[in-house]
This record gives structure tokens, sequence and C-alpha cells, in this order.
């Protein structure tokens, strides 16, 4: 029962998230719609002036009303809502307030149960919960509600009439306080009844297509990483090329063993098409003295560099055994919070060496992230890694660089200049929320969804859908998923140390006071910087 419940009110556990196209169609839509009820409107007012027949009083202010505020709506969705910008949500609130509050006023004017108009608002409320979100279909039920009270209040007040328009005088049942009590409530109910039904089934479509994704990702990862590939069975320099290990967009990983002593090793290769752009080939080149600089503990070390005979560009590199963090969170789903604590350090150790050494990775996520068989843990591909004595970003194929789920603001507004370790920190943190969760903490895959995201949407706290994970945890997640960087840890270290004293119940006081200051209702806030520049960002920094 409580399940049902959870699942009938409350937001989906996986957050929604509309694409720039579904956005711009759906408002599109509106305001057409938004158009024909305006002329509708003034129609209806024009029918209805008629004073032998209706009240024309109650018809003029009935247009001045409903035409104006439509008007209203009409020109805030052509202007403002078919994109993203920081007004977007309020001004889509008070857009579906004015369309709930003309609902109302069509209900109060033709009678609260004489009216077919009763049923535009559920059907309204419907649409913006399955077409948007939970939260803009519970402002569309909310503002449905609050409205009708409040017309029955002004009613019992004597400040407006009962079925205003149509009759004058009104007798029998219908005036009866408890008849018109038992209307609204019953209205009411029905405002909430189609929400929580609109609600379940959004969140089973949901639920249901987030398993079909994750289903397809699995199916094809695995029938991307077995089996023979272009360039099995051929020879590289001194290398025998096996099975295909893995394919990504950059290139491939094989299997191979070197012919004069046998030792196991693994060969990326770029894709054949990447080997006449330079940007590809230099971050090939760039990872392999990434990989030459850190130690083998860290990452797998690189043996060798050249290139194939049809012109492709080779790493050699050492041949790990074991699984991505990915497979593995993929078999076990999510972990618990004292081995995520211990993998986490490993992960953030990793990490601050390579920061320490002047490398950024740039695109971790648990893809990246390999668990050896020997207990250490690896971080893979830092093919978009930048080194501090660069004189140049690889951005001029495309003016964002990362995967989606796991891009830092910073990121996603395409700046080289604001990239750094907090740029890794944050990409930890969306790995630690998916540990925690089983979820990602952003979902969307479609660029410019997963923009939008990185700069604008927050996810729930990691208990609001995992109910046996401390509070203080999610002050962990705040932080490390801050927004602006002043807010954000300042290395993985600090992340790993807070993840374990948050497990203990020991967390600082300030920090945890500077993460719920982060806090807005739904997710992790968007303040500006809490301390001043150059002051520590976190107790345990």
């Amino acid at each position: 029962m409580l399940r049902f419940l959870r699942r009938a009110l409350l937001p989906p556990r996986t957050p929604e998230m509309p694409g720039a196209e579904v956005m711009r169609f759906a408002h599109s839509a509106r305001a057409t719609l938004i158009f024909i009820a305006i002329l509708g409107d003034l129609l209806l007012w024009q029918s209805v002036r008629d004073p032998d027949q209706f009240r024309v009083d109650a018809a003029d202010a009935f247009a001045v009303i409903n035409i104006g505020l439509l008007s209203v709506d009409f020109i805030i969705t052509l202007l403002f809502l078919r994109r993203w910008t920081r007004w977007y949500q309020p001004l889509l609130s008070l857009c579906i307030c004015l369309e709930m509050f003309t609902a109302i006023v069509w209900v109060q004017l033709t009678g609260t149960v004489s009216s077919y108009f009763i049923a535009a608002g559920p059907l309204m409320a419907i649409t913006y919960r399955l077409a948007f979100t939970w939260s803009v279909g519970f402002v569309a039920v909310l503002s449905l509600i609050v409205f009708h009270i409040g017309a029955y209040a002004l009613e019992q007040a004597g400040v407006l009439r009962q079925a205003g328009l149509f009759a004058t005088e009104l007798g029998g049942a219908y005036t009866s306080d408890s008849f018109r009590a038992t209307a609204m409530i019953s209205l009411i109910g029905s405002y909430a009844a189609v929400f929580v039904g609109a609600n379940t089934v959004a969140t089973l479509l949901r639920d249901k297509e987030q398993m079909l994704a994750a289903a397809r990702r699995a199916a094809a990862e695995q029938t991307e990483v077995t089996g023979p590939g272009r360039l099995s069975g051929r020879e590289i320099s001194d290398y025998l090329i096996g099975e295909l290990l893995g394919r990504g967009g950059m290139g491939e990983v094989y299997a191979a063993h070197r012919r004069r002593d046998g030792r196991e090793v693994a060969i990326k290769v770029l894709h054949p098409h990447h080997g006449s752009m330079p940007e590809m080939r230099e971050r090939l080149r760039r990872e392999a003295a990434v990989l030459a600089r850190l130690s083998g503990a860290l990452v797998a070390r690189a043996l060798e560099f050249g290139v194939t005979p049809d012109g492709c560009d080779y790493i050699v590199m050492e041949r790990l055994h074991g699984e991505d963090l990915n497979a593995y969170l993929r078999r076990s789903g999510r972990l618990p919070p004292a081995e995520i604590a211990d993998l986490l350090d490993r992960i953030a150790f990793a990490l601050d060496v390579a920061h320490q050494a002047g490398i950024v990775h740039r695109d971790l996520k648990p893809q990246n992230v390999f668990l050896g068989s020997d207990g250490q843990v690896r971080l893979l591909d830092f093919g978009l890694s930048r080194l501090e004595e660069s004189t140049g970003e690889l951005t001029r194929t495309a003016a964002i660089l990362g995967t989606a789920g796991y891009l830092a603001p910073e990121q996603a507004r395409g700046d080289g200049r604001d990239l750094g370790p907090h740029t890794d920190v944050f990409a930890l943190g969306a790995i630690l929320y998916k540990a925690l969760t089983g979820e990602n903490a952003f979902p969307s895959r479609n660029v410019a969804a997963a923009v939008m995201e990185a700069l604008e949407r927050d996810p729930p706290p990691p208990s609001s859908r995992v109910a046996d994970i401390p509070p203080d945890i999610d002050d962990v997640i705040a932080l490390a998923l801050a927004k602006k960087i002043g807010n954000r840890y300042a290395s993985a270290g600090a992340v790993a140390a807070d993840f374990r004293r948050a497990l203990s119940g020991e967390l600082a006081a300030d920090t945890r006071a500077r993460a719920r200051a982060l806090r807005r209702p739904g997710g992790i806030g968007l303040e500006d910087t809490l301390s001043p520049v150059g002051a520590p960002r976190t107790q345990a920094e």
C-alpha cells in the first residue's frame, strides 16, 4: 500500500528530462491550443451577451478575465517557453496557474455541478503530467485545488454568485451548503485521482523505458566485445592480434601477444576513418604520453606506440584482467555504502595522483574505471585528458567533450579554460551517485538534453531513492555535484574522506551546513559560491 502511494504521488525515481525538440514541439502545440481557446472565448462572449438569457455583466467579466489571462499566457509561451532559460520553470508554473484559473472561472460562472467545463481541469492536469514532468503536473493539480477552494470560499462569503452567468436565482438542493460542499470535495477528489492515475502511468512507462534501454545497451556491449574483429589474426609489429575486447567512438581494443616471448598485451587501434584526422591521432598520442607518465599501479602501462601498415595509430598496453566498473554495476546493481567507501578510496587516490602530475582526465565514467583481478583500480582512456603544459586544447572538432551523464557544468559550456581537477570531481560524484542508487544522476543521452541537465537540472538526493542511505551522504553528493566550481570539493581525496565520515555520522558540522545551504526542493541547489575566493571549500580539505 505504502509502495503504491509512493509511486503514485511522488516523482519517478528516474528524473524526467524532455529534450530540446520535445520542449519546442510541446510549447508550440500549447501556443496553438491557447490561441484557439482565445478565439473560442471571444465567440462565446459574443453569444452570451443577450440580456434576456444571460447576465451581461458576468459575461463581460468573463471576457476581461479569461481572454486577458490567456493572452498573457500566449505571449509568454511564444517568447520564453520554447527554450530553456533560468526563467523557464517559474514562467511555466505561472502559465499553468493562468490556464487553471480560467478553467475555474468557467466552472464558477456556469455552475460547479452543472457545467461540462468541469472536465477541462482534469483533462489539462492529465495532459501536463503525461506530456511534461511530475512537477508540472503537480503544479496543475495543486492550482486547480487551490482555485476551486478559493471560489467556494468566496461563494460562502457572498462575494461571488453561484452560476452567475446563467441564473439570477437558484433554488432547491443546488443552493444547499452541504450540496455545494459535497460537489467541491468531489471535484477536488477527481483532480487528485487523475494526478495519481497519470503519475502511476508515467512512472511505469518510464521504468519500462529505462529497463529496455539498459537491456539494449547491455546487449550492444556484449555484441561489441565478443568474437573476432577486423584486425583479428593479423600481425602488427611483433604482435599477433587476437579477439576484440572492446569498441568505442575513438577506436578498438584487441587482445594480443608478443611473438618473441608470448607476453599478453592489449592493443588500442584508432578506427580507420580517424586515421586522416590530426585531432584524433593527437588524442591517441596524448593518451600514450599520459600512460607513460603515470605509475602502472594507476593505469595500464604503455609499452609501445606505432602506426599500422594501413595508417591507423595504435598503443600497445599491458593486458589487464578483471572488469570495468560499468560491467560490475550492471551485474550487481547498487553497491553497499561500505563497499563503495573502499572503492572510492582507490579511485580517489588514482585521480589525485593524476591531478598532482598535471593530468585532468575529462572523461571519467564507470567504463573508464577498471577493477583488476589483482585488487587494483586503474583509470582507462586518457584520450580526452589535458596536460598542464599542453599549448592547445583538443576541442576543435566539437564544442563539448566528455560523456553524457558525467559532464560537469564547465564542460557543458564548452569552455576549456574552466576545466581542472574539479571537473573530474564532478564526474566522480556522478559515479558515486550511480553506485549508491543503481540509477544515473543525469539520465539523458541526447546531447542537447545532457547539456541542459549539466547546467540546470539537479538529481534528487540519494536517500530519496534508497531508504538506508544516511542523510550525510546526501550532503557529500551535494558538494561533489555542486554546479559552481567554488562550491564543489577541490579534490577527489576530499570526497572519499568525507564519504567515510558521513558513513560513521562524523561529517563536520560546517560541511553539513554548506551542503544543505545548496539544497532546494527537488534536488541539489544552484546557489552562489558560499565561501570567499580562496577560502577552504570544505572542512575535509
